[in-house]
C-alpha cells in the first residue's frame, strides 16, 4: 500500500486565536459518542470548537451526532479509515490549537484549559501530552497512571522522568499540575509514548508536517507524531486528564500481525527521511524491528504458523538472543496441549510472561 503523504498545500478556515478545535473520527460509536461529547462540552476552556467526522457508520452514530444541533460540527463521509477522518475534521478547524479525542473516551473538565496554557505560554513547545486513566464499565471505577501500564517505550527507557527530564513553571489553571518538557525526537524510535487522545498542537504544525498519512491504517498516529518531534520539543503533564475506555473491540498489538508489521513501515520512512537519525540510534531501530517482527510471528500464529516462523526468522536475525522469542518459537510448532504443559512449567519457575 503506498504511503505516500498527503499534500502540504492545505486548505483552512481563518484561525481563530486562542480557540481549542477539538477532533474526533467516529465510526460506529453510538454506544460512547454521547459522554465523550459531554465531556468536551463541559470542558472550563470556553473557545472550544467540536468536529467529529462521522466515517461510515452504519449505527445510530449519525442520529445521535445530529441530536447535538449546533452544539457541535458534524460532517458525514463514506467510510475513509481514521487517518482520513481526522485529516478531514483538522482541515475543518478554525482553532489556533488542536486537540486530539477518540470516540469512546472521556476528557476532565479542566483538560483544555491547562494543555492550552502550557503551549500559549512556551512558543518553542511542539506538542503537549497528558497522563490518563483507563476504565472498562464504570468511567469512576479509575486506574491510574496507565501510560506506564500501556506503553512499554518508557519502562524501557527508563521512566517518564527520563523522556522529559526538565519541568517547567505553569502558572494560573494550570498552576496545579506538573509539567515536564523533553526532546522526543530519538527516544521515539523505541516506541510511542505520547497517548494520541491526549494530544495538544497548534494548527500550523499540520502546515508543517503535512497531515496524517491515509496509507497507514493503524499507525498514521505515531507517524504523525514522529514527524512532529523535528518541530521541537514535547511537554507533558504529569496529571491524568483523559479517561481512556478500555473495550474487548481495541485491537492490542500482541493480538494482531498487522499493528506491528505497519510500525516497521513507519520506521522504514524515518530511514529515507533521517537516514543520519537511524545511523546515529542504530540498536535502538534493530532492537525495535526486531520486537515488531517477535509481536507480528505472536499474532500470526492463530492464522498462519508457517506465516509466524517467517516473521520469527526475521526477529532472530536482528535479536537472536531472546528468551521470549523461544517461547513464541514453541507456540507456533508445538501441538496445544504441549504449549499448554509448557506454559504451566513456566510460570511455575517464573519465565513465562
Amino acid at each position: 500500500m503506498n504511503c505516500s503523504l498527503p499534500k502540504r498545500n492545505m486548505s483552512f478556515p481563518p484561525v481563530v486565536v486562542g480557540r481549542v478545535s477539538i477532533v474526533i473520527p467516529a465510526y460506529n460509536n453510538s454506544a460512547t459518542i454521547v459522554k465523550t461529547i459531554e465531556s468536551c462540552l463541559a470542558q472550563k476552556y470556553s473557545d472550544v470548537e467540536i468536529i467529529v467526522v462521522n466515517d461510515g457508520s452504519s449505527d445510530k452514530t449519525a442520529e445521535i451526532l445530529d441530536s447535538f444541533g449546533g452544539r457541535i460540527k458534524t460532517i458525514h463521509q463514506k467510510n475513509g479509515g481514521i487517518a482520513h477522518a481526522r485529516n478531514v475534521s483538522v482541515q475543518a478547524a478554525s482553532g489556533e490549537f488542536i486537540a486530539w479525542m477518540d470516540a469512546d473516551d472521556i476528557a476532565e473538565q479542566d483538560r483544555l484549559a491547562k494543555q492550552q496554557l502550557v503551549l500559549a505560554d512556551y512558543e518553542d513547545i511542539a506538542l503537549v501530552s497528558t497522563g490518563f486513566s483507563a476504565f472498562s464499565d464504570d468511567p469512576n471505577d479509575l486506574i491510574e497512571n496507565y501510560e506506564m501500564v500501556y506503553y512499554g517505550a518508557p519502562n524501557r527507557i527508563g521512566g517518564m522522568n527520563k523522556i522529559y527530564p526538565r519541568k517547567i513553571p505553569i502558572s494560573g489553571v494550570a498552576g496545579d499540575a506538573s509539567v515536564y518538557v523533553g526532546d522526543c525526537r530519538e527516544l521515539l524510535l523505541w516506541g510511542n509514548f505520547v497517548h494520541p487522545p491526549t494530544v495538544m498542537v497548534r494548527r500550523d504544525a499540520f502546515e508543517k508536517v503535512g497531515l496524517f498519512d491515509t496509507g497507514l491504517l493503524y499507525s498514521s498516529d505515531y507517524d504523525w507524531i514522529l514527524r512532529a518531534s523535528r518541530l521541537g520539543p514535547f511537554a507533558f503533564i504529569q496529571q491524568s486528564l483523559l479517561r481512556y475506555r478500555l473495550g474487548a473491540g481495541q485491537i492490542s498489538q500482541r493480538a494482531s500481525a498487522k499493528i506491528p508489521l505497519e510500525t516497521i513501515r513507519v520506521i522504514e520512512k524515518i530511514r529515507q527521511s533521517d537516514p543520519a537519525l537511524v545511523s546515529k540510534n542504530l540498536p535502538a531501530i534493530k532492537a525495535k524491528i526486531a520486537e515488531c517482527w517477535l509481536d507480528a510471528a505472536e499474532g500470526a500464529i492463530v492464522t498462519s504458523r508457517l506465516l509466524a516462523l517467517n516473521y520469527l526468522w526475521q526477529s532472530a536475525i536482528r535479536k537472536p538472543a531472546n528468551i521470549v522469542l523461544a517461547r513464541v518459537l514453541a507456540k507456533a510448532v508445538l501441538p496445544k496441549f504441549a504449549v499448554a504443559i509448557a506454559k504451566k512449567f513456566a510460570l511455575a519457575i517464573g519465565i513465562f510472561r
